[in-house]
């Protein structure tokens, strides 16, 4: 599997997660260490991705679809963006920066843009 299709399933993990409200699995597409930023109400929010965690847990959004790219992978590192429709009737473009490490790719951060 290439390193695009690898970093996509990431995100799909991700998303999954997200429309299932299964924290527990969405938190298998994030390194232990990931972040959450983005602005709500004109204010920076975030800090640890275990505030999206609680966020997801036993919330899920099933009319939650994603469409992934552009992907730019630069040896152990990557950037992605995944433009989201209808998570709980919000819609949201993320991007995120990720890691390679110990083989796979991880989401390391992920900053959000409320699309209303």
């Amino acid at each position: 599997m290439s390193d695009q299709q690898e970093i996509t399933q990431a995100i799909d993990t991700y998303i999954e997660g997200g429309v299932t409200g299964d924290s527990k699995l969405m938190a298998e597409a994030f390194h232990a260490d990931a972040t959450i930023y983005g602005v709500a109400d004109g204010k920076v929010e975030g800090g640890p991705i275990q505030i999206l965690f609680d966020a997801v847990e036993g919330q899920p959004s099933p009319n939650l679809t994603g469409d992934v790219g552009p992907i730019e992978v630069n040896g152990n590192t990557a950037t992605a963006t995944a433009v989201l429709t209808d998570w709980s009737g919000i819609n949201y473009t993320d991007q995120f920066t990720l890691l390679k490490a110990d083989g796979s790719w991880k989401l390391l951060n992920k900053v959000y843009f409320d699309r209303g």
